[in-house]
């Protein structure tokens, strides 16, 4: 939950901070609503990054494992796959289940989040209450629930898209 909470966490939503969907000052590309088919919309989120000199090696994707998929399936109009350009060779393509593939009107429409993540700080305080739920003893397993308080900052929204 902390992972959604850093990319989708809406503040008015009890145990949730403001994540990166709904912070202010933080540039977002628009890929449309057509499903992703080239690397078009990620080299235009690089591009709005390098113009405000975010540094290129800091630089990292997190997407969900859908958004994965169709871009490991990129093929050219002549079947071929469309490999990763060059000028995109150092970027870090994180795959993660934290990012949904729900946000429009279907159950097909994701997001991908490129920045310079050392500028986004996660902190975590207070004491950690962990606690036993034994609803999962009847299946012969053990279910802990772990709370602490989280919260997130950005230093810079710019190096975020």
């Amino acid at each position: 939950h902390l992972a959604q909470c850093v990319l989708s966490g809406d503040a008015t939503n009890a145990g949730e901070f403001t994540g990166l969907d709904n912070y202010a000052g933080v540039p977002t590309v628009d890929a449309g609503s057509a499903a992703l088919t080239n690397w078009g919309p990620i080299i235009d989120a690089y591009e709005s990054l390098l113009s405000k000199n975010v540094n290129k090696e800091n630089i990292a994707a997190v997407v969900s494992p859908a958004v994965w998929s169709q871009i490991a399936r990129f093929t050219g109009s002549d079947n071929h796959p469309i490999n990763m350009p060059k000028e995109l060779e150092g970027l870090r393509m994180i795959v993660s289940s934290a990012v949904a593939d729900t946000y429009g009107a279907g159950s097909d429409e994701s997001r991908i989040y490129i920045g310079d993540w050392s500028q986004m700080f996660l902190g975590v305080s207070g004491n950690f209450e962990m606690t036993l739920n034994e609803r999962f003893a009847d299946f012969d397993m053990t279910g802990l629930l772990l709370l602490t308080r989280a919260d997130m900052q950005i230093f810079d929204e710019e190096a975020m898209t």
